[in-house]
């Protein structure tokens, strides 16, 4: 709710005056949620070594937290009971001066849970603190969910546990002198859950505004009806035969064979004697060796040129 006033060079186009205006320019609330979650800023750019760091600093936080200052109606409320002359200050926001037509139940908040990130910003654990709403409001119940492990919570070690910022641990010496290190701590909160103490009904839709739409929503009759095999099954069974083929070609053993085929070719007779006992209907006179030799080299080539060279594509 913080407030900038825009004058001068910075004056905003006033469409009611048709000219540049001094302007109020500030961030409020107009709804708020039944569950509240806020995200404490602990990681940020260090721009020395543009390098992410974690931000250790204390951040201390209440079990119950108030909304309505920060709320656009609670604004608008708190502005209209001032003196005039007050209006622009914006930095009385306090509960003091909150209006009492508005009922603070309405924006009040009770802690539900904390998630703490112990580590830096490279690397850590995460765990939480959450409150048990399942009994009733006055029941005080926090349990510790770490992982696999849930262990019942004192709430008064909130502040120890998550507020974070620096902490002395004192080491006594055996000649009785005390030595004091401060250190920052690495365990802290880095999101706050907050729960609504009056809970906030969801509005239903308007009736009229869902028969409207069903009005509008065209009327399907006696369409007919696919459940899209038909249109993918060609398509799906063109790529089973293509991976079929592919994986009959690449096939280690198909390859042997082939190599064993470029082998029969080169074989010959130590006596001369040709190998008669070999195919010889393939492309030529039956009993020529010529024939199914190059019938051999002529599918080995097509293998080379049309499969292999195309493997890579």
């Amino acid at each position: 709710t913080e407030v900038e006033i825009m004058e001068g060079d910075n004056q905003v186009f006033c469409d009611r005056c048709k000219k540049n205006t001094d302007t109020v320019l500030r961030t409020a609330i107009s709804t708020l949620p039944n569950m509240l979650i806020l995200s404490l800023k602990r990681f940020d750019l260090d721009f020395t070594t543009f390098e992410t760091v974690k931000l250790n600093s204390r951040c201390a936080f209440g079990q119950s937290l108030n909304m309505k200052q920060y709320t656009l109606e609670g604004l608008e409320a708190m502005e209209s009971e001032r003196p005039d002359g007050e209006a622009d200050d914006m930095d009385t926001g306090t509960d003091e001066s909150a209006p009492g037509h508005l009922d603070d139940e309405d924006y009040e908040y009770r802690l539900a849970g904390v998630l703490v990130h112990a580590g830096v910003a490279q690397g850590g654990h995460y765990y939480s603190f959450i409150k048990d709403r399942s009994q009733g409001p006055d029941e005080e119940k926090w349990y510790r969910f770490d992982d696999e492990d849930v262990t019942p919570f004192d709430p008064a070690l909130i502040e120890a546990e998550c507020f974070g910022g620096k902490v002395k641990k004192e080491t006594k010496w055996p000649n009785g002198q005390v030595h004091t290190v401060e250190s920052e701590q690495f365990a802290n909160a880095l999101m706050l859950f907050y729960e609504k103490v009056r809970q906030t009904d969801v509005p239903p839709a308007p009736a009229a505004k869902e028969e409207k739409e069903s009005k509008e929503q065209p009327i399907l009759l006696n369409l007919p009806m696919n459940n899209g095999y038909d249109v993918f099954e060609p398509d799906v069974k063109r790529s089973n035969r293509t991976h079929q083929w592919q994986a009959f070609l690449f096939d280690t053993e198909f390859q042997s064979f082939l190599k064993g085929l470029l082998g029969l070719c080169r074989m010959t007779s130590s006596s001369g004697e040709s190998i008669s006992d070999a195919p010889s209907n393939v492309g030529g006179p039956p009993g020529s060796e010529d024939s199914w030799k190059a019938s051999i080299v002529q599918t080995l080539m097509a293998y080379v040129f049309d499969v292999l060279l195309y493997a890579n594509e």
